[in-house]
């Protein structure tokens, strides 16, 4: 698990699975922010408790209990993770908020002001740690208690506190002595508790910022919506449980858009479905994705996944489209699995007899093509189709269907 022999400072090798499990888990998200959110906090977390245990401190918490207390089930990991980076380890009686970043800049540290400003939410201590996931490994840089952290600078444009690295104890040996040593007093500042939300308050904050992660989801440049509402209300919203399940449920998941059709004319503006995603979004792991480019430049690809019973890893359609001179386009369908080897190679056999097809809508089947073994992707030939023109792509396999639908 020591990677590198630091003795201030360790570096830790990520755990291999760790890194494929954590993406796939994040591509349930509907934004972009959030799924890296919760990819570097579910990192963080796979390394660093098997750390811990290591350590043979007293207070250091075996991976099952820690597991127990953050991940009663995977939607509690979701509703927190998504928003924020950053974890929460009881050590004894002390609170430890374990803040990732995968910045490479290494001068200054920023801590979401929820896990600072929120009675609820807010540590002791918070231990800064810096992920290179492609490289596989993380480095704990140091911590600070939650007094000193109230006193740096606080940036009202991205709600964080930021911290200087010369403001962290880079000694993590001396974390486990000052926990048992260091008062309440000079270790936590006061903070004054949060109002509580009326109902009426969260009926309409709800849906809005429901709305605005809809509008927000294809393009991370957008703000996030944690920005939305006014901190205290924000704050109120994030820490009462029952409000916070209400706002997950109202987002919808990356997969509950099958029904509706692909607007392929409105690819060529930026306008995606949710559910068609790009090749960093979709791969099933983050340095995989270069290895789906073979398409020309000027042409537009989006993928979605495809869900067959017994079939795992899940198989992705893929669909490019380019615009020709005679105002019609050129479209191709590709079925391919979702593992990747880590250099972006698809190593995957597709199921034996799964067939892709080209359907009219008069259910006419105009092009069948079946995967025969050791195919790692079937395609359909080009085909052109005017705007306007409706079309179905079906995956086959055995008694199951999936099928998706085209307007060009």
């Amino acid at each position: 698990m020591l990677m590198f022999n630091d003795l201030q400072r360790p570096y830790l090798s990520i755990p291999e699975p760790a890194r494929d499990k954590s993406w796939l888990e994040s591509l349930q998200l509907y934004r972009l922010e959030h799924r890296w959110n919760h990819y570097l906090n579910r990192l963080t977390l796979a390394t660093l408790i098997p750390w811990l245990e290591d350590q043979g401190s007293e207070q250091a918490l075996s991976s099952e209990q820690a597991y127990a207390q953050i991940l009663p089930n995977p939607e509690t990991a979701i509703q927190r993770w998504q928003w924020v980076t950053g974890t929460a380890l009881t050590m004894g009686d002390r609170r430890l908020i374990v803040i990732p970043t995968d910045s490479l800049d290494a001068s200054e540290f920023k801590v979401p002001q929820e896990w600072v400003d929120i009675p609820t939410w807010c540590g002791d201590y918070y231990l800064v740690v810096q992920l290179n996931p492609e490289a596989g490994y993380l480095q704990l840089r140091g911590y600070i208690n939650h007094r000193q952290l109230k006193q740096s600078v606080f940036d009202e444009r991205d709600r964080t506190y930021g911290v200087n690295e010369d403001a962290l104890v880079q000694d993590i040996d001396l974390l486990w002595v000052m926990a048992g040593l260091e008062p309440l007093a000079e270790r936590q500042a006061e903070l004054a508790p949060l109002e509580r939300l009326s109902q009426y308050q969260a009926s309409s904050l709800i849906p809005q910022l429901a709305q605005q992660i809809r509008k927000t989801s294809a393009s991370p440049l957008q703000p996030s919506p944690r920005l939305a509402l006014p901190f205290q209300s924000w704050a109120s919203l994030l820490s009462d449980p029952q409000l916070l399940n209400l706002l997950c449920q109202a987002i919808p998941s990356s997969d509950n858009h099958s029904s509706l059709s692909a607007q392929l004319s409105q690819w060529f503006e930026g306008n995606f479905e949710a559910a068609w995603q790009s090749l960093e979004q979709l791969a099933s792991s983050p340095t995989a994705a270069w290895g789906l480019r073979s398409m020309p430049a000027q042409s537009i690809s989006r993928g979605k996944r495809v869900a067959l019973n017994g079939i795992n890893p899940a198989l992705s359609l893929w669909t490019t489209v380019t615009a020709e001179v005679d105002g019609r386009m050129r479209v191709l369908v590709q079925l391919r699995h979702q593992a990747e080897s880590s250099d972006g190679l698809v190593v995957q056999p597709l199921p034996s007899g799964i067939e892709l097809r080209l359907i009219t809508p008069e259910e006419e089947s105009l092009q069948v093509v079946r995967a025969q073994e050791r195919d790692d992707y079937i395609q359909l030939k080009r085909f052109k189709v005017f705007s306007g023109q409706d079309f179905s792509v079906e995956v086959r396999l055995n008694n199951q269907k999936v099928r998706e639908q085209f307007r060009a």
